[in-house]
């Protein structure tokens, strides 16, 4: 009876080993599968935020370069500038700027490459206030605002011009439908819960895409990410639950070379 009994035992203790051991496997495989899958979400993210990067940067430096060109003409030949007929020849791309124009030294939106009915006043805008004082040499890139002359989100990049004798003569500005990146960010399909953005240094989103959802000019001033940009970290990532809506959430940044977002 006693050999029985301690048989019986020894195939229990066996059996419940047994299962111990499996545990601790299937447990050990879980573990190595969650680190695959956050090795290669992180891998994902790390490339699609590279992407988006590049697609900002080329998208900025193409209306940069719109605004330089006009900025040039306009110092030129004045309102002989025929901003219509640029547009129909694809100098001016018409799929991704919704207006260009000619700010004057008084504020008044004097020739643009679309239809402006009556007289425009933009002295209050700050995409013009800010080139009054001086001559930063800079494009200024605003917060998204909905534009007088088109009507729609936009927002305005604008450089200051300067005749030759340092006289202020107005502002070029190039207006971007903001939903030009967050279309782009939706084609990326990062989740129901996914967020991407183009983020201003001032704290204010250009652009933000969650889920099917478009945000412009969310107030985002408590991103770690501008503090670590503002520190010399201009890429990264971290884990933390959104102060918008409390989603933990696994976030890559990059800084956009010569542009403040």
């Amino acid at each position: 009876m006693r050999q029985f009994q301690r048989t019986l035992a020894l195939i229990w203790l066996a059996a419940l080993a047994l299962v111990l051991l499996t545990c601790w496997h299937v447990a050990d495989l879980i573990k190595e599968d969650r680190q695959r899958q956050w090795t290669t979400a992180e891998s994902d993210l790390a490339n699609l935020t590279r992407v988006s990067q590049e697609h900002a940067s080329r998208t900025l430096r193409s209306a940069d370069q719109v605004i330089r060109f006009i900025q040039a003409r306009y110092l030129e030949i004045g309102n002989k500038l025929d901003l219509s007929d640029l547009t129909r020849r694809g100098v001016i791309d018409a799929e991704i700027f919704n207006q260009v124009g000619i700010i004057d030294a008084k504020g008044i939106y004097v020739l643009a490459n679309l239809p402006v009915t009556g007289k425009l006043d933009l002295s209050d805008r700050e995409h013009f206030r800010v080139h009054v004082a001086a001559d930063t040499g800079e494009l200024f890139i605003s917060k998204p605002v909905v534009g007088r002359a088109s009507g729609k989100w936009s927002i305005q990049l604008t450089r200051r011009i300067t005749r030759a004798n340092g006289e202020f003569a107005g502002v070029v500005v190039v207006s971007i439908d903001p939903t030009y990146f967050s279309d782009f960010y939706g084609d990326l399909k990062l989740g129901p819960q996914g967020v991407m953005a183009l983020l201003g240094m001032d704290g204010i989103g250009r652009a933000r895409r969650i889920g099917d959802a478009a945000e412009f000019g969310k107030e985002l001033h408590d991103s770690p990410m501008i503090e670590a940009v503002r520190q010399g970290q201009l890429n990264g990532s971290y884990t933390r639950n959104s102060s918008v809506d409390q989603v933990e959430r696994l976030y890559f940044y990059r800084k956009i070379p010569g542009y403040p977002l």
